[in-house]
């Protein structure tokens, strides 16, 4: 039996022969060569997108991120920071470093990169020179408007020192005390509203207050003077979450029948209450239990919950009011605190919504499983199923249309920076 089974793959070995030979004398004897579409189809598969990009680099790993300072594009992969022109993409500079992030904008932009031990550069985006540095900060936030680097010389004592990104000027320094931990690094999770869309890392300005978690509790710090405000606890019962200029805290009242859940508003500059909602749920608790495990999450300054009538909402932190209120089955995508997209009740089409009027901007069609991102100025629709990327303004007028099955790295003014792998690649809008 086996030496019945190998005379039939030899005789097989010798079919494919045949046809090889087949083709080739084919080939001969009519000049018909298939090599160049075969590699114009490989080609076309491993393609970022179709039509092709402005321009295309390889980064070292898969990269992690892609941020527009200025005249440069920094992409970020592995250990490795770079920089390269946003004209054609040319590499400018590289250089190896535990974490880094882009702070400031157009030209005072930097990128904040750790040291080989401890403390920071700034580096020019362009260039890579450094421009200033701090030598004691073991981990950082980067904003628009400012550098947060924390230093902590001694066990249960860090420092925050704020600095302008352009020149590194320092605008204010404040304390923290207590078992703090888990602030190395660069943009660690602070106490405020978790992106209710998927955030692709675009620097922000700073938030008026930021909380810092230690221990059990939130240290608040004025963002613009550095000053010590309320600490909030949070417990298995409450949460505090930073958002806008207040502290939210949410919790669950039992007395009979399910948690019913509250949330309280707080200025922290004296610890005065704002507001109070009952029956909204900003979804920080478990499902059956009264436990509070998580912040709520939010969008362009924006709370994201459910109303006592079972509605999806925006609420304003600044008095507790609904900006906006979803229709009935309607689910709220993201924000940017001016436009609203929404999800359809029949799943098949998202629309932008003003958050100040309520009206309609556009409707555009979007099965279930499409992809919807609202990045600066633009929204970004992704169909695994027909492997379209479709790019529109915020008054849907079509900006990029392909075919491409990349994820979205970044955004710049003139188009979108979209990755495959180590791929990296700028769609360029339509004027």
């Amino acid at each position: 039996m086996a030496k019945g089974r190998a005379i039939g793959q030899f005789e097989a070995m010798l079919g494919v022969v045949g046809l090889l030979a087949l083709g080739v004398a084919y080939g001969v004897a009519t000049g018909w060569n298939p090599l160049p579409r075969l590699q114009g189809w490989l080609d076309r598969a491993h393609a970022l997108a179709e039509p092709a990009p402005a321009w295309t680099v390889t980064a070292g790993d898969e990269p992690s991120g892609a941020v527009v300072a200025g005249t440069a594009v920094v992409i970020s992969s592995g250990r490795t920071v770079s920089g390269y022109t946003l004209s054609g993409g040319t590499q400018q500079w590289t250089r190896e470093t535990g974490w880094s992030a882009v702070a400031g904008s157009g030209a005072g932009a930097v990128v904040v990169a750790a040291k080989a031990k401890r403390g920071y550069d700034a580096l020019d985006p362009a260039t890579g020179a450094v421009r200033w540095s701090d030598p004691t900060a073991t981990g950082a936030w980067t904003f628009t408007d400012l550098v947060i680097g924390v230093a902590c010389p001694q066990p249960g004592a860090c420092t925050l020192t704020a600095r302008a990104p352009d020149g590194g000027a320092v605008r204010w320094q404040a304390s923290l005390t207590g078992d703090v931990h888990g602030v190395s690094g660069v943009n660690h999770a602070l106490a405020g509203l978790r992106p209710l869309g998927r955030a692709v890392g675009v620097p922000a300005p700073v938030p008026p207050l930021l909380g810092f978690p230690v221990d059990d509790r939130v240290q608040v710090v004025d963002s613009r003077n550095g000053s010590r405000l309320t600490a909030y606890r949070s417990t298995s019962l409450t949460w505090a979450t930073v958002a806008g200029s207040r502290v939210v805290i949410t919790g669950r009242d039992k007395k009979k029948g399910p948690c019913r859940p509250r949330t309280d508003g707080r200025d922290p500059a004296g610890d005065r209450s704002v507001w109070h909602l009952d029956g909204y749920d900003l979804h920080t608790g478990t499902p059956l239990g009264c436990d509070q495990r998580d912040g709520p999450a939010g969008a362009g300054g924006l709370i994201d919950a459910t109303s006592p009538d079972g509605h999806e909402v925006l609420l304003d932190p600044a008095t507790g009011e609904e900006a906006y209120r979803a229709g009935t089955g309607e689910k709220i995508i993201d924000s940017d605190g001016r436009l609203v997209l929404v999800r359809t009740a029949g799943k098949d089409a998202v629309k932008a919504v003003d958050v100040a009027s309520g009206a309609v901007r556009w409707q555009r069609a979007a099965p279930k499983g499409a992809g919807v991102l609202l990045g600066p100025a633009v929204v970004v629709f992704t169909d695994p199923g027909s492997g379209k990327l479709t790019v529109v303004s915020p008054t849907n007028q079509v900006l990029v249309d392909v075919t491409s099955r990349a994820s979205v790295l970044g955004y710049a003014e003139t188009g979108l920076l979209i990755a495959s792998g180590s791929e990296v690649g700028l769609l360029t809008y339509r004027r």
